[in-house]
């Protein structure tokens, strides 16, 4: 009856020691997670502040092409009066 005790109690040790292997294991994976998540948090905020300097850029490169048509449209006159002269 003893030598039962002794090997079954060995037996929960063993899987004792690998549930707390597999608990530290998911606590590391937790942390790794947690650490991801504020690396996408932060890379989320940086892509925010680079769009807000983006949109004027390109309000302005809009407002250069619009000028730009202007341009293109007023030289076409002038070469078509030149052209009638």
């Amino acid at each position: 009856m003893a030598g039962i005790r002794v090997t079954l109690n060995r037996r929960l040790r063993c899987k004792l020691q690998t549930l707390k292997r597999m608990k530290a294991k998911a606590i590391a994976a937790k942390v790794e997670m947690n650490r991801m998540r504020e690396e996408t948090t932060q890379m989320v905020a940086a892509m925010e502040e680079i769009k807000l300097e983006i949109d004027p850029l390109k309000a302005s490169v809009h407002h250069h092409c619009d000028d730009m048509l202007l341009i293109t449209g007023a030289v076409d006159n002038l070469s078509e009066i030149i052209f009638q002269l």
